[in-house]
């Protein structure tokens, strides 16, 4: 029997509401408001990260806040960030592109909350799945470029070779023209899938609500291997050197062979990983809700070190500069030396966070947890 969470009880109360909301027009809104009453001096490398009362940016090597905007609304979607504009989601039916100091370049409005999805930019669009469906938003001003109802849900989108890769509530991985928003084809694992897929040399791999991890051709949609988990899987898959890591609400971590989709090893912590794994280096990084962090060996599994947050970690951790950065639901966002495990900072936001971080530098460089397999 799976375990009862409260993240599944939310999604079914979101769904239940979400139903009974009308659709709404994706026409953007021009704005030019800053949340800052004087001009800032941007550090050479700013976190952006979301909660629930706002959109942050901090300095990546203090901590100190640079700017914070939206006050209020809430961002539970981990930002994208592509030549210094910052896209998001709020879970109340708009998405935003925020300049690097703040300020709103646009914002559109979407048929329901994106909740947490992530955006992706290509081609000039940037994409985002809501509880309506898919969205494709010109990244000049905002405006639709096309949108493909129903497939709808939390899952991230992935782009390979111009296809568009997302999992949906409708329980099928979708395959769609990224372009023109024409659908290709869709493999159906019969159960809602909130993991974000990965692809890596024509191989599509993504968690599913089924307890099961899937990897399938992304060439014909058939079935390459599938790897069974004892419980449902939110988190979604990193591959390093031919190996997948990835978590369970069963509290393990999975380390599988990507060949043939066999065991490696399994690292089990004391409570559900919704977190998605981070590789660096010799080290993979993931957070569970046992409230800690964890940095494990992926030679063997075993635990290099552990930090305790004061709250619950739905948040995926991102290694940069030798710091490990993560959001808790303590209400705050930590850097950690990745050498000792031990703190360089944290900031409090005072309240919640599901999201994750990213680091932009001021020569262009953006920095996720996970995307397509590898921090980028």
């Amino acid at each position: 029997m799976k375990i009862t969470t409260l993240k599944k009880i939310v999604f079914v109360i979101l769904i239940s509401m979400l139903t009974a909301c009308s659709k709404k027009n994706s026409t953007p809104i021009q704005s030019s408001s800053n949340p800052l009453p004087t001009p800032i001096v941007l550090p050479d490398t700013i976190l952006y990260i979301g909660a629930n009362n706002g959109m942050y940016a901090l300095n990546a090597n203090t901590g100190n806040l640079v700017w914070k905007a939206k006050n209020g609304l809430t961002f539970e979607g981990s930002p994208f960030v592509s030549n210094n504009v910052v896209y998001i989601s709020s879970n109340y039916n708009q998405f935003f592109a925020f300049n690097n100091n703040g300020t709103v370049k646009w914002q559109s409005s979407i048929g329901g909350y994106a909740l947490l999805s992530s955006p992706i930019v290509f081609n000039n669009i940037v994409y985002i799945q809501d509880f309506t469906g898919i969205n494709a938003f010109n990244i000049s001003d905002g405006s639709t470029k096309w949108k493909l109802s129903g497939i709808r849900g939390t899952s991230s989108p992935c782009i390979f070779n111009n296809i568009l890769y997302i999992g949906s509530d409708d329980k099928k991985i979708h395959a769609i023209d990224a372009i023109n928003g024409i659908e290709k084809w869709t493999y159906n694992t019969g159960d809602t899938i909130y993991s974000s897929p990965t692809v890596v040399n024509d191989v599509l791999y993504t968690g599913c609500d089924n307890d099961t991890v899937y990897a399938i051709n992304t060439t014909d949609s058939s079935v390459k291997w599938k790897f069974p988990t004892k419980n449902y899987i939110i988190s979604s898959p990193t591959i390093s050197n031919n190996i997948l890591y990835i978590g369970s609400a069963d509290s393990n971590l999975y380390a599988i062979n990507t060949a043939d989709g066999s065991l490696k090893w399994k690292f089990p912590t004391q409570g559900e990983i919704t977190s998605s794994p981070s590789v660096h280096n010799d080290v993979v990084y993931v957070g569970s809700l046992d409230k800690n962090l964890y940095a494990i060996n992926i030679n063997n599994g075993s635990l290099k070190w552990k930090f305790t947050t004061g709250n619950e970690i739905w948040s995926s951790p991102l290694v940069f500069n030798n710091t490990a950065y993560i959001g808790s639901y303590d209400g705050k966002v930590y850097a950690i030396d990745i050498i000792s495990g031990l703190a360089k900072w944290n900031f409090n936001m005072g309240i919640k966070t599901r999201a994750s971080p990213c680091i932009a530098t001021k020569g262009g460089t953006v920095f996720y947890s996970s995307l397509s397999g590898n921090q980028q």
